[in-house]
């Protein structure tokens, strides 16, 4: 949202593309040019990166702290810090974001909350829409930090959530999504 409000990405996705450098990542849907809605589908952690550079240390503090977003700290490396870095908020902290998001409460234009929104739309039918961003954490060949964030819209009500998952290994942003599933599966919410 910081790259759309900033005009460091236009609004239209196609314009957004990056193009990928070559470097070859384990991650095989990394190994190609990016749009916003690719990469963030992807969690394609180059295509951020980049933009965080066009962003710069200046504006991304500065969003960041207007936003509330946790502590605020960038001081990992502006193409690092919420990477298991500096930046740290917890699950509640994550849900108050995601509330003020949704009601429109923070400073962005609601073309680019529109423009995020649709980019975590992951299925929209029979009345309800499923949206989340995943994120995972990776150390020694395994994963070992993963949460998945987001919203499901159901019969005119709106539930927040942020499931977070840690472990030895197998413990990812996917694992949370799966777990996130199940529990609004069983609450009757998908």
């Amino acid at each position: 949202m910081i790259g759309l409000e900033t005009g460091v990405l236009d609004r239209n996705d196609t314009l957004t593309m990056m193009p990928w450098d070559g470097t070859h990542y384990d991650i095989a849907g990394w190994n190609r040019d990016h749009t916003l809605a690719s990469a963030t589908r992807e969690s394609v952690v180059w295509y951020f990166q980049a933009l965080a550079r066009r962003i710069g240390a200046e504006r991304m503090q500065l969003y960041l702290d207007r936003i509330g977003y946790g502590n605020r700290d960038i001081s990992g490396g502006l193409t690092r810090f919420w990477l298991r870095s500096s930046l740290q908020i917890s699950a509640m902290e994550q849900v108050d974001v995601l509330k003020r998001l949704y009601a429109g409460e923070l400073p962005f234009s609601a073309e680019s909350r529109a423009i995020v929104l649709q980019n975590i739309t992951l299925a929209n039918e029979n009345g309800i829409k499923f949206m989340g961003k995943t994120g995972s954490g990776y150390q020694d060949g395994k994963w070992i930090f993963g949460w998945f964030v987001g919203y499901i819209e159901t019969q005119g009500k709106v539930y927040v959530f942020a499931t977070n998952v840690e472990g030895a290994d197998e413990a990812s942003g996917i694992k949370a999504r799966e777990i996130t599933r199940r529990i609004a599966k069983e609450l009757g919410l998908l």
